[in-house]
């Protein structure tokens, strides 16, 4: 089935037994995942399914969860039906995401760090480096290397078909792209040092296209009263896919990765940044760090847009003998991964980091 989740192969398939539903089957290079590793994934996420909507196993299945044939490992979940919200969606359906994701937080907040991990000690896995830490090092890396916005400029350039309402104001904003990464810098470490983040157990990779919602648009035709129609817009029918991604970090990033692949920045930030912590607060009440989470969830997200934008614009083919891969951007995926899709990614990163920084000069 095309490219599959995360570039990964996908396959739709039935099993033998009738009684079971259709199955998504999806191949990993071994040498990117363990067989162990996503049965620990399936049964955490099965933790979290009393709580909401997971694309997981029924622990009862017939059928194993992982197995290792030659080079690959394969990955058995269940099939699901639904569609991801349009990158423009507003923000009820965003808000509706956001409580899914407290739930499953919630759900999982005591499961410890070395749950399904095997022989790796807990005080590794303690270590292993938060999403923030990544985005501190990548930008570190970013500007350490002299060449990096000559390189972004130049596959910018490249790009065929962007707007000029969007290529002359990015175009001034690459060129200026050092001193924003140093102030992203700056704030990332602040926050870091000033108020120590909690970890567990996060989804990490929730973002737009791995929330499934069977009624995209909330639609409300064919409800009888205003309330059935408030009530599919709070908390409508909706399945998280793909959790391969789930590791030991701060709650934060999960709000910051769904919450930033929309069009955010043209909302209005007092249109939504309220009803984001409201709804994180309301699914998981015990979470004290919504509380405090703004600044912190606001930089994970901007950080987040200028590393994606970059990354898409090394997909940007360049003349010949001009070297291309920007440290920042670097990725596990390959070069030539959604190769084609690129120009449509470089225009949605492009206009929420033209976003971000309308935002830091207020």
């Amino acid at each position: 089935m095309g490219g599959g989740v995360s570039g990964s192969p996908l396959w739709r398939g039935r099993t033998r037994h009738a009684s079971e539903d259709d199955r998504v089957f999806k191949a990993h290079l071994l040498e990117r995942f363990t067989g162990p590793r996503i049965e620990a994934i399936h049964r955490l996420s099965n933790l979290g399914a009393g709580m909401v909507e997971l694309q997981v196993i029924d622990p009862a299945s017939r059928l194993p969860t992982a197995w290792i044939d030659g080079a690959w490992v394969w990955q058995c979940q269940r099939w699901v039906d639904g569609c991801p919200l349009d990158a423009s969606a507003s923000i009820d359906p965003i808000v509706a995401g956001v409580r899914m994701i407290g739930r499953f937080q919630a759900s999982v907040a005591a499961v410890p760090c070395d749950f399904g991990t095997g022989n790796m000690p807990l005080a590794a896995l303690s270590r292993v480096p938060t999403a923030m830490d990544d985005r501190i090092d990548r930008l570190v890396k970013v500007l350490a290397d002299p060449a990096a916005i000559t390189r972004a400029a130049m596959q910018l350039r490249a790009v065929a078909g962007l707007p000029p309402d969007l290529a002359d104001p990015l175009g001034r904003v690459v060129r200026d792209a050092r001193r924003h990464w140093q102030r992203l810098l700056c704030e990332l470490r602040e926050v870091k040092n000033a108020m120590p983040s909690r970890r567990q157990w996060c989804l990490r990779d929730v973002h737009r296209e791995n929330m499934l919602f069977e009624t995209p648009g909330f639609e409300t035709l064919g409800l009888e009263t205003l309330d059935d129609a408030q009530a599919t817009i709070r908390d409508p029918k909706a399945t998280i896919i793909d959790p391969d991604g789930c590791r030991w970090d701060d709650p934060a990033i999960d709000i910051a990765r769904w919450v930033g692949s929309f069009a955010i920045t043209d909302l209005g930030i007092d249109a939504w940044w309220p009803a984001v912590l409201a709804g994180w607060r309301d699914a998981w009440p015990s979470n004290v760090q919504a509380t405090g989470s703004r600044r912190r969830i606001s930089c994970l997200m901007e950080t987040t847009a200028w590393m994606s934008l970059l990354f898409w614009l090394d997909q940007v083919p360049v003349p010949a003998g001009v070297s291309s891969g920007l440290p920042a951007g670097a990725s596990s995926s390959t070069p030539t991964t959604a190769a084609a899709n690129y120009q449509s990614k470089i225009d949605f990163w492009a206009r929420r980091v033209l976003g971000f920084v309308r935002l830091a000069k207020h």
